[in-house]
Parts: structure tokens; C-alpha cells; sequence
């Protein structure tokens, strides 16, 4: 089973009712989506949230996929997620930034509003993008810039989610 994680309640919702309007399975940039947990800020990040989840609320083993703002916070808190979490699946949701960060002109992007912390371990965050996509987050982060996630709308989400019987024609 693969529970997408999400840091906003307004993804969240859309992504809930694009699922819910589905006749077949759910298809997220070639991922098989079976359902989708709002991550509530730091809730998502204490200790054994995700492994209390999948034993009282789904009851069996899941596959988790993270997806949150690019910014300092969003990667600290999906690098927080995987240490208080150590015998959960968790990925990162790779696809879903590369389409983020091609959606927005680079030279447009919007100033990070608050202090964040940027001595945030980048390490497991950078590990699962190519040197390509890594250059553009640090280009990113280095202006002191972020990519919301809700930068991908529900508009765009439902071009991107298909459903099992489309993939197959494509």
C-alpha cells in the first residue's frame, strides 16, 4: 500500500478528492497512490507517527512518499519524518519536485518570508535527485527562494493522476 504524505492541507484536499473521483486505481506520476495522509506541520515528524499509522490506522506495512515545500523547513521536516521513523518506508517524492521545479520560472521565484534554518542537513534530501535537478535546489535555496507545493494545483494534479487503465494505453 502507498500512502503519499503531504505538508498542506489544500494538496491534501484536492488530492483526496481526485482519488475519490477515480473509478480505477490512482496513478501519481507512474506511482500507484492508495491514499493520501495531510502530515498537520510538525505532527507528521514525532517520534514513530508514521509506524503508528500504518499499525493502528491501516494495519499493514505501507510505502509512504513525502512531498512538501522546497524550502529549509520542508526538507528538515522530511529529513525529520525518516529519523523519527526508522522502520518506516519512507521516500522522498522525487517526481512530483522535478515537476515543481519545472512548473516555475527559476528567476521568479518567491523569497522565503521567514528565518528558516540553513544549516539543515541537505544530504538525504539532495541524495535522491540527479546533479542536474541538485544544482537547481541549491540555486534555490541559496537565493533564499522557495517553490511552494501548492504550486502544483489541482488543475495540474488532475493532469498528472491517472487512473491504471489510461497508463496502460499510453
Amino acid at each position: 500500500m502507498n500512502i503519499l504524505i503531504v505538508e498542506n492541507k489544500d494538496t491534501w484536499y484536492s488530492l483526496r478528492k481526485i482519488i475519490n473521483n477515480l473509478k480505477d486505481e490512482c496513478y501519481l506520476c507512474n506511482i500507484e497512490i492508495d491514499g493520501v495522509l495531510y502530515g498537520e506541520g510538525n505532527k507528521i515528524t514525532k517520534a514513530k507517527a508514521l509506524e503508528e499509522y500504518e499499525n493502528e490506522v491501516i494495519q499493514r506495512k505501507c510505502s509512504f512518499f513525502y512531498w512538501g515545500d522546497l524550502d529549509y523547513t520542508g526538507i528538515e521536516m522530511f529529513e525529520r519524518v525518516v529519523n523519527q521513523n526508522e522502520n518506516a518506508e519512507i521516500s522522498l517524492f522525487t517526481k512530483i519536485y522535478e515537476i515543481m521545479i519545472d512548473e516555475k520560472d527559476l528567476e521568479l521565484l518567491g523569497k522565503i518570508k521567514h528565518n528558516q534554518n540553513s544549516s539543515v542537513s541537505l544530504e538525504l534530501f539532495m541524495h535522491s535527485f540527479d546533479e542536474n535537478y541538485q544544482e537547481k535546489i541549491k540555486y534555490i535555496l541559496n537565493k533564499n527562494c522557495y517553490i511552494p507545493q501548492e504550486i502544483i494545483n489541482a488543475t495540474i494534479l488532475k493532469n498528472i493522476c491517472k487512473e491504471k487503465e489510461i497508463l496502460e494505453h499510453v
